[in-house]
């Protein structure tokens, strides 16, 4: 629509190819497996934000998704996944910038996306265990893929799971 405003679709192809675990002489004799999926996705996105440094941006970026994934072999309804993420940077003083972060997703149909909540992308002063094992994930999920909902500062990884997640951040950076 403009220079700062746009739609983006795109049909995809996927192939999973599942190795057997070499165990014993028998499993040692399955053979590799294949899943074929196809899919479609579309987005309108807003972004009219300014690098003014290096990693260093102001301004507002915004996007609203949908997915649907579906696999050949499958009878059943594939996935379906949608949602939106809205970030805003706003100059302070120098290089201080105060960054908010709104975000949500969920995932429905016979297979599912699970959301691992709690993590930062490049923590720094990471903790020597940065995945949570005691949260357990629902068996019943039908669960095909997993992905990172972050960041959420403070807490490591899996402090939350799901099919569905929502996130508001507002934090203070400077650059080191």
């Amino acid at each position: 629509f403009s220079e700062v405003f746009s739609v983006r679709g795109a049909i995809f192809s996927r192939t999973d190819i599942a190795h057997p675990l070499a165990l014993n002489e028998i499993s040692l004799l399955r053979k590799e497996t294949y899943n074929y999926q196809g899919g479609i996705k579309g987005s309108l996105v807003f972004d009219n934000t300014r690098q003014w440094s290096e990693n260093c941006w102001t301004g507002t970026r915004a996007k609203v998704f949908a997915e649907y994934l579906q696999g050949s072999q499958s009878k059943t309804f594939g996935m379906v996944n949608v949602g939106f993420d809205a970030r805003h940077s706003i100059p302070l003083r120098k290089e201080l910038v105060w960054v908010n972060r709104i975000a949500a997703g969920t995932s429905f149909g016979g297979q599912r996306l699970l959301y691992y909540m709690g993590g930062v992308d490049n923590w720094m002063l990471r903790p020597t265990q940065d995945f949570n094992p005691d949260i357990p994930v629902d068996p019943k999920g039908k669960f095909a893929y997993q992905t990172l909902a972050t960041p959420m500062r403070g807490f490591v990884q899996n402090q939350r799971n799901g099919n569905s997640f929502a996130v508001f951040n507002s934090e203070l950076r400077v650059p080191l």
